[in-house]
């Protein structure tokens, strides 16, 4: 390290800041005509010193003589090759002096609307010094940070143990510590990063150039350095309870479903389990690690978690029931379902009292990549029991969790799936290979020309009995119409139906309900039951065969609905809805003669009463549905409801 002589001005270098001599350091913000490491080696002199940089490094040279420092240490005379070392430097310095150039008096008055406190590198220099002092823009002495340090406490949002050094920034989790950088700024975007190196006691290469990928880069150290600190997962907004849940009611059309628009509530991105920046761990400061981890870690050999890109691969307790979260489109005026689960992390919060710690809850979206909507849970509504670390050894499960963009649904002839929601505890999808389907992402994307099967949903019970919907298309699409109208006729749905039976069993009859006309009647077609070994077999027949199935409903738009009852099985409510997008697209990027639509889904499967105690689904164990008397029923409350509007 260079160090510049308080006397004489000269440079230095001592080849490990072990061997140094005892020296001041000074902590500042940079600004125009700065005096680098190369003017004050080359001068010549005049210029350095017609430098606006050059007078603070005069006063700090003036006050390190009067406080008997032969050596400080100024960055903008070194930085080069000194970032993965400034932390140390830092720590082993005499004193700190911080100097305030926007500040002229009454520190405690003005210290929060200075620059020095916005910058992310001045972060480090708060904490890691032995003695911070702070100097106006006279070089006047405004007090020291032993001194200020309640009032300080409350400016950085950092616990006031941890700047005194009563407690050792080591003790601090990750989500602390990231808390203290959040709403902090630095002139390049990588140096976000990078000037957190330090408070973690990381080293990793400097890259300018990559952008965000500094921070991921940190965050996959930060997991191979503190693997068992779940901290680093837990971002995002701290919240009691989901505002956009969605009630049983609502979810199984007992309850309409309301849009209820705002700017805050309408998303397009789902989040993987990193942040982006230090910012999302604004809320994040009394986030710590759970008490006792250690019994769980001794239980559980502590496994790294993977990170490749965006996307983690982790091992966490699955821990409570799933949960519906309505997601808004900026595109659409449609809301859209999806089953949440709920993950833990080992850390958390305390009470005010102290006495009882609330783990975190992270919603996760199920699917074969996961995500999570930017928000986590802090409070007894998912943690209703008190939790200890060894009981969760058994719920561990491994997710792969990736960020998912949601699409912008600007191709007219998609099919977006408003809801799929079933309670039924065993149920697949298959689709027709000619079709792109993200059930994640509530999308089905089919190509103009085709007609046919596109998808095909089996449902069965623990016994095998079950039964299978295949959504068709029965013509192509026709986008170029002279107007919206001729649009409702082209690219019709139909909807095919059959009902199976569990192979190796007796062949079991079942009572079919269909509504006609409002009213539910039995069907009076011959349902032939088939038998399946399993749910890929049907689903499968059910793309290969949909022109076998007698039982059907064909598209009616611009809505059509249809309920059926499988009596001993489920309730069924379907719905088809075509909404067209020019109101909702910009119209330069569509043809003046095209109206394009899409057609919205709902597919919504409750399983009938004699079979509610088996699964394990939405709503499991709350609610069960009788479907010969088309009410569902509510245990443990006087309500019946009707199904449908």
């Amino acid at each position: 390290m260079w160090l510049l002589n308080s006397c004489s001005w000269e440079l230095k270098e001592f080849i490990s800041h072990n061997q140094a001599s005892p020296y001041a350091i000074l902590s500042h913000t940079w600004g125009d005509e700065e005096v680098t490491f190369r003017d004050w080696q080359k001068g010549p002199w005049e210029d350095v010193e017609r430098n606006a940089g050059f007078s603070k490094i005069e006063n700090c040279c003036r006050q390190a003589a009067a406080d008997d420092f032969e050596w400080v240490w100024i960055d903008t005379a070194e930085l080069s090759g000194a970032i993965n070392s400034m932390f140390q430097w830092y720590k082993n310095a005499g004193v700190c002096y911080a100097y305030l150039f926007d500040i002229l008096d009454d520190i405690e008055f003005n210290l929060a609307g200075s620059r020095w406190i916005t910058r992310g590198w001045t972060l480090q220099e708060l904490i890691a010094p032995r003695e911070v002092v702070f100097y106006s823009s006279d070089w006047k002495a405004l007090g020291t940070r032993s001194e200020l340090s309640a009032y300080l406490a409350t400016v950085v949002r950092i616990d006031e143990p941890f700047l005194v050094g009563k407690s050792r920034i080591d003790e601090a989790s990750i989500a602390q510590r990231m808390s203290w950088a959040a709403m902090r700024r630095t002139s390049r975007e990588e140096d976000e990063a990078y000037c957190l190196l330090g408070l973690f006691n990381i080293n990793m290469p400097l890259i300018y150039g990559e952008g965000p990928k500094a921070f991921r880069r940190l965050q996959e150290a930060l997991v191979r350095e503190y693997p068992e600190d779940h901290s680093l997962f837990a971002w995002g907004k701290i919240v009691k309870q989901l505002p956009d849940q969605v009630s049983y009611e609502e979810t199984f059309r007992l309850k309409p479903l309301d849009r209820k628009d705002s700017p805050g509530q309408i998303e397009d991105e789902l989040f993987g389990l990193l942040a982006k920046s230090p910012d999302d761990f604004k809320y994040a400061g009394k986030v710590v690690c759970a008490p006792d981890t250690g019994y769980y870690f001794q239980s559980v050999p502590t496994t790294v978690s993977v990170l490749a890109g965006r996307t983690a691969r982790v091992d966490l307790p699955k821990y409570g029931e799933s949960i519906v979260l309505r997601r808004h489109l900026q595109r659409l005026p449609v809301v859209q379902l999806f089953v949440f689960g709920t993950i833990l992390l080992l850390c958390g919060q305390w009470n005010d009292s102290q006495t009882d710690f609330y783990y975190v809850t992270i919603p996760i979206q199920h699917s074969l990549h996961s995500s999570q909507p930017g928000r986590i849970i802090i409070s007894d509504v998912y943690n209703k029991q008190k939790l200890i670390p060894w009981s969760l050894i058994p719920m561990v499960e491994t997710f792969t969790i990736a960020p998912l963009v949601r699409p912008s649904f600007m191709g007219g002839g998609d099919i977006m799936i408003r809801r799929h929601i079933s309670n039924m505890k065993h149920h697949r999808t298959t689709y027709n290979p000619k079709v792109v389907m993200s059930f994640p992402r509530g999308l089905i994307e089919v190509p103009d020309s085709m007609t046919g099967s596109l998808t095909s949903t089996s449902y069965r019970t623990d016994e095998g009995h079950g039964f299978f919907i295949t959504l068709v298309r029965l013509e192509p699409l026709d986008h170029s119409h002279e107007d919206s109208t001729q649009g409702r006729k082209c690219g019709m749905l139909g909807l095919t139906f059959k009902p199976f039976a569990a192979v190796g069993k007796n062949a079991r009859k079942f009572t079919i309900l269909t509504e006609y006309g409002g009213s539910m009647k039995p069907l009076d077609e011959d349902m032939t039951l088939k038998s399946f070994h399993t749910l890929e077999e049907a689903c499968q027949w059910g793309i290969d065969s949909w022109r076998d199935m007698k039982c059907g409903h064909e598209m009616v738009v611009p809505q059509v609905e249809w309920r059926l009852s499988i009596i001993g099985l489920a309730d069924v409510y379907l719905s088809i809805e075509r909404v067209f997008l020019d109101e909702y697209v910009d119209a330069d990027s569509v043809d003046d003669e095209s109206h394009p639509f899409v057609d919205v889904l709902d597919l919504v499967v409750a399983k009938s009463k004699e079979n509610s105690n088996n699964g394990d689904g939405v709503g499991e164990g709350k609610n069960t549905t009788e479907v010969d008397v088309k009410v569902i029923c509510e245990e443990d409350a006087d309500k019946i409801y009707k199904v449908g509007p």
